[in-house]
């Protein structure tokens, strides 16, 4: 009767944990929202570029034990993770613009790239975990000069005692929302608005 009872616990355990092991799990990436805000840009202009996949395998996010992770059918990375980048530089004061035409020759622009984003399925005893690595890079311009750049890594481990698609949801968007909240930091600095004001006036005619 007792092994029947060890059994039947670890049935329990199993079954979630490898119940939906296989085939494709999708996922949604979260819109950032800036916990505060600033008024470090004081309106100061700012172009952004479309943030650029750099991604070795951009159709999937992560593996699990018998399958992979990708995102949601309709959805689009780099278009989530511009508005994100355009959410933080708003929050922080700058007026931003950004979209196919919108850049005009001469004008410091902020080029944004996805280099990694992975989730990993780590079997534990009793648990599981979803072990995210997020990194981005990003880099402001005028012409051919490097006004202001920063990379961006962050991890999340998100423990349970299953692995439903929820696990490795939240783990990818903790570790972006990490991302951001650094970024939110970058391009709040004076650092940063001092390079958005030279680059702007470098490209002011003479």
């Amino acid at each position: 009767m007792k092994h029947l009872l060890h059994l039947f616990i670890a049935a329990a355990i199993i079954v979630p944990v490898f119940g939906c092991a296989f085939g494709t799990d999708y996922v949604k990436i979260n819109r950032y929202t800036p916990a505060g805000s600033s008024d470090t840009g004081k309106g100061a202009v700012v172009y952004v570029a479309k943030m650029e996949d750099n991604r070795p395998q951009p159709e999937y996010l992560g593996q699990k034990a018998g399958g992979y992770i990708a995102l949601e059918k309709g959805l689009n990375m780099s278009d989530i993770l511009t508005r994100n980048v355009v959410s933080t530089l708003e929050n922080a004061g700058y007026t931003v613009k950004y979209g196919e035409g919108s850049i005009p020759e001469g004008q410091p622009v902020l080029h944004p790239s996805l280099e990694e984003l992975w989730t990993s399925f780590v079997q534990g005893f009793w648990t599981v975990d979803a072990n995210t690595k997020a990194r981005m890079d990003f880099e402001l311009t005028e012409g051919d000069h490097t006004l202001w750049k920063k990379k961006i890594g962050k991890g999340h481990i998100e423990s349970g005692v299953a692995a439903p698609p929820g696990l490795f949801e939240d783990s990818l968007n903790a570790a972006l929302s990490d991302v951001m909240k650094e970024l939110e930091s970058g391009v709040s600095s004076e650092e940063f608005k001092n390079a958005v004001l030279k680059g702007t006036l470098v490209s002011q005619p003479k």
